[in-house]
């Protein structure tokens, strides 16, 4: 079983989020459906002002039974869409992504789903989304939702891979997840073009151009990603592009008309969350597609 943990209530509409759930259709999934309610700084008064305790115990519990019935109707359209619902839950705490997180950790989920709102770069850092809290600090893989979704259909995905080691370990969680859902998928590597060139002035005459040794070393890196991934049942091609990946991202996605892009990323360090210099942060947060982030098993905290 593929438990899955979708955060509702996040902003005023899950339904994107609860379609591109339904039409990925992950094999054995079954989807708990968590809302966060983050407690007023007051509270801390509440055991020194019985009046105000007993005003913030009344609102806690309104909100713990609004969040159950939105629970519900979310679990319902789940339904509708094909997965499996699990249980509703209310939190209580601060900080949604790290509540989410440790709810995922309890629950031994293999995702966590959550809407977002496209932002750029810089209004994403300082606003502290959800979405870029778990990008930056979960180790589980995360489906952020952005914008309207198709009803039906199935999806067309760009999966980019630096074919690092850690790259590859992604494919094996992404056949874990089986999502029956992809109609075509195309696997994605980009080189520095620019840096290739400067190897030619320190190479011999005559021994050949080394951006052709590097496009043919990654086509035959592709169509072994594409051989592994297999089992998925979609028709794959292969797409090596020269340039920076954060370039070469947004221009497959746009030439292959696809719903979602897939990549792998690590947890990130403090430095990189001030510059932004992860591949998978700067796509998760400003892409405007939908992002699926791969987290293989066994990386330190």
């Amino acid at each position: 079983m593929n438990r899955m943990v979708l955060g509702f209530g996040l902003h005023e509409d899950d339904e994107p989020a609860v379609r591109l759930l339904g039409r990925l259709q992950f094999a054995d999934a079954v989807v708990d459906t968590v809302h966060v309610v983050e407690l007023p700084a007051l509270l801390s008064l509440a055991t020194t002002d019985s009046r105000l305790g007993a005003e913030l115990t009344d609102t806690v519990q309104e909100e713990e039974e609004k969040s159950r019935r939105d629970g519900a109707a979310v679990a319902a359209r789940l339904r509708a869409e094909g997965a499996t619902p699990g249980s509703t839950s209310v939190l209580f705490g601060n900080g949604v992504a790290a509540q989410l997180d440790a709810y995922a950790d309890r629950a031994s989920a293999a995702l966590i789903a959550v809407g977002s709102h496209g932002k750029g770069p810089a209004l994403a850092f300082f606003t502290g989304s959800v979405g870029r809290g778990l990008v930056i600090g979960s180790h589980h893989s995360l489906l952020i939702v952005k914008g309207w979704q198709a009803e039906t259909g199935r999806i067309r995905a760009v999966f980019a891979t630096d074919h690092s080691e850690y790259a590859d370990r992604c494919v094996d969680v992404l056949l874990d997840l089986a999502p029956q859902g992809i109609s075509h998928l195309t696997v994605l590597t980009a080189y520095p073009l620019r840096a290739v060139r400067t190897i030619e002035t320190f190479l011999p005459a005559g021994v050949g151009d080394p951006v052709e040794w590097v496009r043919k070393d990654l086509e035959q890196r592709n169509a072994h990603v594409i051989q592994r991934l297999a089992p998925l049942g979609c028709e794959m091609d292969s797409q090596v592009r020269d340039g920076a990946v954060t370039e070469a991202i947004p221009r497959v996605l746009q030439e292959t008309g696809a719903d979602l892009l897939i990549l792998g990323a690590k947890e990130h360090g403090f430095l990189e969350r001030l510059d932004e210099g992860s591949t998978s942060l700067h796509e998760a947060m400003t892409e405007a597609k939908s992002v699926l982030v791969l987290r293989a098993p066994g990386e330190p905290r």
